[in-house]
């Protein structure tokens, strides 16, 4: 099979989320229930569990290994499952299983290289052995341990930590030590890589997972491995298989490489798009530019996350003004009633904003405390970690005012011997901002709905914020919420971690605002809320038709894999 013919027979596979993972998973599924092409009978063929358990018998009589458990006996329906020909047999009739060494107290890994290895569980992914980051240990040691050495002969299965991952060392490796977290399987007999496919498979995965995940700690154990069903082909068909296989995986990587030189021209082409709608220096570009993204929206979008970077920029471009229309209007008059009614002391030190970013005629540069009468925190008794009952209090968490909307079962419940402190109790209308968070969080802000439950309290990481026009809420929330704005807290917020960074209600009350005219700020908002509408329908396309691909997708690999092992019941 060509690339050609692979593409045009397997590409609406591909093409689904995570689509060439399944397609390599149905071309080892295939593989190891002898459907991957039609294969003549063989005559005069090895019984290979024979040739393997003489070996063995011979090896554990010159004590070179102990004697394996005794294998469970197989369901004639399952060995039936497969090609007539083949034979069926559990791990401990055709390979020995050994475990590798942990690295006791007083044993040192190295990071200076010498020329002893030892593999831990974090070098071993996807099938091989990461060189570049290896530890090492002294000659001594070496000796003391080597007899937990894995050879270029052994397959290694990682059994703890990450569980489940085959492979074999590269022949540079040949003779490391094995952490005590992979076991080492030598088979006779067989060939290597087509044993490595069996044991990637979902049909010794499914095998592997029954093993230990009822386990509070997940370890997969020696003894159950052991017992593990593997199906043999004759040996010159386990090699025209390993071929096969390689053949078909090679083409999937190229199929993958295909998928990434697409999906970086795509990205490139969004950003170059999305960027022109960043620069646009005026509402004609912006225009322009808009109709150049909506007339490749299709082409520019295929994961249902990626419209997020669409709504960032639409909040971006509408806080400068380059969604706003041509007015006559000012914002000076709105700006002069807002002093009339400011009264009492000043949180912010400074009068004035320092963003040069030009704006729109009638728009104005303001810090957040002109706009402010005042501003108030919650409070932080110690709470039962569960949220309240219906009729009891609760405290918020920061959780409830970061994620863009107001999540109000993110509470904890006041413990009923504490009287509640009512003014600290949500309202409906409330603009909160959290004072606490991570770097990327902190200072995120929501409105309140009209219908917010009562009997809920900020806690002391929540600000209320007490508008002199509670008009102008939203669009300092548009404000708020914004990359500029991100950025401001970011620069001015304390703590050395970036898990946990607060801002005082100095900085918050410093915030640069650009603040257009109220009935500018309206139409804008309008548009905002329309433009996010059609990114929210685009997102519901998009995850539709990932879905709708996803189902194809599997309905496609089921077909050709129906009789899929999988599905066998192992005994």
């Amino acid at each position: 099979m060509d690339a050609q013919h692979f593409f045009a027979e397997f590409g609406h596979i591909a093409n689904a989320p995570g689509g060439v993972q399944r397609l390599r998973e149905m071309i080892l599924s295939l593989a190891v229930t002898g459907r991957i092409f039609l294969c003549e009978l063989e005559e005069n063929r090895v019984d290979l569990i024979i040739n393997a358990q003489n070996i063995i018998e011979k090896l554990v009589n010159q004590k070179e290994y102990r004697r394996p458990s005794k294998p469970m006996p197989l369901n004639d329906e399952l060995i039936h499952s497969f090609p007539s020909h083949w034979q069926v047999a559990r791990i401990c009739q055709i390979g020995v299983v050994r475990g590798g060494k942990r690295v006791r107290k007083g044993y040192k890994l190295l990071e200076v290289k010498t020329p002893y290895v030892y593999i831990r569980v974090t070098d071993m992914k996807n099938g091989s052995v990461n060189i570049n980051e290896l530890r090492y240990i002294d000659e001594d040691i070496y000796n003391d341990i080597s007899r937990y050495v894995i050879t270029k002969e052994d397959i290694y299965v990682t059994i703890a930590g990450t569980i489940g991952d085959v492979g074999k060392v590269p022949i540079e490796l040949d003779g490391a030590i094995l952490t005590e977290n992979a076991a080492r399987i030598t088979f006779y007999g067989i060939e290597q890589d087509f044993l490595i496919f069996v044991l990637q498979s979902n049909w010794i995965q499914n095998q592997f997972s029954e093993s230990y995940n009822q386990m509070a700690q997940p370890k997969l154990s020696l003894a159950k491995i052991e017992q593990c069903i593997i199906p043999l082909p004759p040996l010159e068909e386990q090699k025209r298989i390993v071929a096969k296989v390689d053949e078909l995986m090679k083409l999937c990587d190229k199929l993958e490489a295909q998928q990434q030189k697409r999906n970086k021209l795509k990205n490139l082409t969004r950003t170059t798009l999305l960027d022109s709608l960043a620069n646009a220096q005026s509402p004609y570009e912006l225009k322009t530019a808009w109709q150049r993204v909506q007339g490749n929206i299709h082409l520019l979008f295929d994961n249902s996350g990626e419209t997020i970077d669409l709504k960032e920029l639409i909040r971006e471009l509408s806080i400068v003004g380059l969604l706003s229309d041509d007015t006559s209007e000012n914002v000076d008059q709105l700006l002069l009633d807002l002093s009339k009614l400011k009264s009492g002391k000043r949180v912010a030190k400074t009068k004035e904003s320092e963003v040069s970013i030009q704006l729109p005629k009638g728009w104005k540069w303001v810090i957040l405390e002109d706009l402010l009468s005042d501003s108030d925190a919650g409070w932080s008794p110690k709470c039962h970690p569960s949220p309240r009952e219906s009729n009891s209090w609760g405290v918020l968490k920061v959780s409830a005012v970061t994620w863009g909307e107001f999540k109000e079962s993110e509470n904890k419940t006041l413990p009923s011997d504490l009287l509640p402190k009512q003014e600290c109790e949500v309202r409906p209308n409330d603009y909160l901002l959290s004072r606490a968070n991570t770097a990327d969080l902190v200072a995120k802000s929501v409105i309140t709905p009209a219908n917010v439950s009562g009997k809920l309290m900020m806690s002391d990481k929540i600000i209320r914020l007490h508008f002199l026009d509670d008009d102008l809420k939203p669009w300092v929330n548009l404000v708020n919420n914004s990359k500029l704005s991100r950025a401001y807290y970011k620069n001015n917020a304390t703590g050395t971690s970036d898990s946990m960074r607060n801002v005082s209600r100095k900085v918050i009350h410093e915030l640069a605002i650009p603040l257009p005219p109220k009935s500018e700020q309206q139409r804008i908002l309008r548009k905002v809320d329309s433009l996010f509408t059609y990114c929210d329908i685009l997102e519901k396309q998009l995850t539709l038709k990932q879905s709708i691909s996803q189902n194809l997708s599997q309905a496609a690999i089921n077909s050709l894999t129906q009789a899929d092992t999988d599905n066998m019941e192992v005994a």
